[in-house]
């Protein structure tokens, strides 16, 4: 039972085949208001995420990101008018206002908490660790630069062209040729693992930022080894490294090829001590122990069963690595191809 008075709110993409009362059934039924516009200065600014996000960008539009922690500004400081200019800024940018919707900005604020939130606690890029402080803010400009990849579909080029369309065929084929894919992204962002490793994606070693290539290149040279597995070999070309190789940085981003029984059947994990998989009855699959070794091996036996299957591309590399990202940043993922390419074996 919900009260008489509960408020329910509605986000529709425009479409010219339906109106909305009659169209959706349940609004037959409900007092509806209607908003046509998007308008921040109906935005919530104490919601925790936009706040966080509105703090960074403050720090960025000061340069106060350069040389000190977020940790320095208080929430205390940023207003809501502050919280307006900021987003109009960096998010709306150069957009046309009749395609904005509340939805596109909670994909930002969403992605930009992971990332900036990843990157306050990635150990390679904290004040106290870089000689090089410009280097701060090269990495967050290359996150901003990111940020129209991830509306999924291009609302305004649908849009614009929908209200010309005559039948439910033409509108899928618009949606198809409209999809934002991976061809289309940026040539640079970054994901960070659950341990706050980053793993940078990219489409050449040419798109690595100068100043990111020559700063790995110092640390590494001084720490005669690289610092991490995850950032082994960090900006090899992809193209060049096998199945095996992929799947040792995938495996880098969620713990359950660290410390977790795999059925090997369906791949379902299941907590360390149990034994068997209560789907398909049989013995699971673990490390011996938490030694390194004994997890590599366990992660080499995972990856060469994988490939008997399916084996991962740098493309598809690419594609995992920023639906990463967004289920990450609790956005929703929709995965589409064609039959006979194991979309379940990307998941």
């Amino acid at each position: 039972y919900l009260p008489t008075d509960t408020l329910f709110y509605f986000e529709l993409e425009s479409s010219p085949f339906f109106t909305l009362n009659q169209g959706i059934y349940i609004f037959r039924y409900l007092d509806l208001t209607i908003l046509t516009k998007f308008n921040l200065n109906d935005l919530i600014d104490k919601e925790a995420r936009l706040l966080y996000v509105t703090r960074y960008l403050y720090a960025i539009e000061n340069r106060i990101i350069k040389d000190k922690e977020i940790t320095v500004i208080n929430e205390q400081l940023i207003t809501k008018s502050m919280c307006i200019d900021l987003i109009n800024k960096y998010f709306i940018q150069n957009k046309d206002k009749n395609y904005l919707s509340w939805t596109q900005l909670k994909i930002f604020i969403n992605v930009f908490y992971h990332l900036f939130n990843g990157f306050s606690n990635c150990g390679y890029f904290r004040v106290d660790a870089l000689q090089e402080p410009q280097l701060r803010m090269d990495i967050i400009q290359t996150f901003l630069h990111s940020s129209n990849q991830f509306t999924l579909i291009s609302v305004k080029s649908v849009r614009e062209k929908q209200v010309n369309l005559d039948n439910v065929e033409q509108i899928d084929d618009l949606l198809n040729n409209s999809v934002i894919r991976c061809d289309k992204t940026q040539p640079f962002t970054v994901v960070f693992t659950h341990s706050y490793d980053p793993l940078f994606v990219y489409k050449t070693p040419n798109d690595v930022p100068k100043s990111l290539l020559l700063y790995f290149n110092t640390l590494s040279k001084k720490s005669n080894r690289w610092l991490s597995n995850t950032t082994n070999d960090i900006f090899t070309d992809y193209n060049k490294l096998n199945h095996l190789e992929l799947f040792f940085k995938l495996v880098s981003l969620p713990i359950k090829y660290w410390n977790k029984a795999i059925c090997t059947e369906c791949f379902r994990q299941y907590p360390y001590d149990s034994n068997t998989c209560t789907e398909c009855k049989v013995s699971l699959t673990k490390p011996k122990s938490f030694n390194t070794d004994h997890i590599k091996q366990f992660q080499t036996q995972i990856g060469q069963l994988l490939e008997q299957e399916y084996v991962i591309t740098p493309d598809n590399y690419i594609k995992m690595l920023l639906v990463w990202l967004r289920i990450s940043s609790t956005l929703p993922v929709i995965i589409m191809g064609e039959t006979q390419v194991n979309l379940k074996q990307i998941l």
